[in-house]
C-alpha cells in the first residue's frame, strides 16, 4: 500500500499533537506537585529591612509558613526595631505641639492561619488572621520635656494578598491588613533630673503611639521547602 506525502504529513502531525498532549500532561502534573503546599517555608521582609537605610535606624522582620491540611496553612512573623535618631533628623521633623521621637527599641511577633484560595498553583490569593504582641520602649521630646515611653499591645488583626512561588521555589508575597491595638500598658517617666512629666506631656506622647486600628503592608520575598 503506498501512503502519499499528503497523508504522511497527516499522519505525522496527528502524532505530534498527540505526543504533545501527552507531554503538556504530564509535565502540568509535575508541576502542580512542584506547587504544592510546602512543608515550610522562610521570608525576609525587605520593608523594615529598607528602614535600616535611614540613619539611627535598625530593623529586620522575618516570617515562617508551615502547610497545613489542603488550603490552610499557619505562619509567624517576628520583627525588631531599634534606632536612635540623630538630632540634625529630629529637629528636621519636630513640631512645636506634637511630640518627636528620638530613640525606640522593640519587638512584635505575630501568628496566625492563612486560608489559600490555589495552594497548588504557582499563584494564589489568600486570606488569613492572626493575633499579635509588641512591646516598645523609647524616648520622646515634647518641647523642652524628655518623656521615657513604655507601651506593650495585643494586636488582632486581618490580612488578605497574592502569593508566587516560581519552579526555583523562590517566594513572593504581597499583602495588605489591618490590625486592632488592644493597648495593655501604656505608661510614661520623666527623663534625667526632672521629677514628673507634665499631663499636656504625658497625654501627647500616648496619644501619638496608640492608635486604635493600625493598616499594615506585607512583603515577603524567601523559599519554600
Amino acid at each position: 500500500m503506498k501512503i502519499n506525502m499528503t497523508t504522511a504529513n497527516k499522519l505525522c502531525c496527528v502524532g505530534l499533537a498527540f505526543f504533545s498532549c501527552e507531554a503538556f500532561s504530564q509535565v502540568s502534573s509535575i508541576k502542580r506537585g512542584i506547587f504544592k503546599p510546602s512543608e515550610v517555608s522562610v521570608e525576609l521582609k525587605p520593608y523594615p529591612i529598607a528602614l535600616s537605610n535611614v540613619p539611627g535606624l535598625n530593623s529586620v522582620g522575618l516570617g515562617t509558613e508551615l502547610s497545613s491540611r489542603g488550603s490552610v496553612s499557619t505562619f509567624v512573623d517576628a520583627y525588631v526595631l531599634d534606632s536612635n535618631l540623630p538630632n540634625g533628623m529630629l529637629g528636621a521633623t519636630q513640631k512645636d505641639d506634637e511630640p518627636a521621637i528620638e530613640g525606640i527599641r522593640g519587638y512584635s511577633a505575630d501568628i496566625g492561619v492563612r486560608y489559600n484560595e490555589a495552594p497548588e498553583e504557582a499563584g494564589s490569593w489568600y486570606a488569613g488572621g492572626k493575633i499579635g504582641y509588641s512591646h516598645a520602649g523609647g524616648q520622646w521630646s515634647y518641647r523642652d520635656e524628655k518623656i521615657n515611653h513604655d507601651i506593650r499591645c495585643v494586636t488582632p488583626g486581618l490580612e488578605a494578598g497574592y502569593r508566587w512561588i516560581w519552579d526555583s521555589n523562590v517566594l513572593l508575597r504581597l499583602g495588605v491588613g489591618m490590625d486592632s491595638n488592644v493597648t495593655q500598658k501604656n505608661s510614661t517617666s520623666p527623663v534625667g533630673e526632672a521629677t514628673a512629666v507634665t499631663a499636656e506631656a504625658e497625654n501627647k506622647v500616648k496619644d501619638y503611639a496608640s492608635a486604635s486600628v493600625i493598616p499594615r503592608a506585607d512583603v515577603g520575598i524567601g523559599y519554600a521547602f
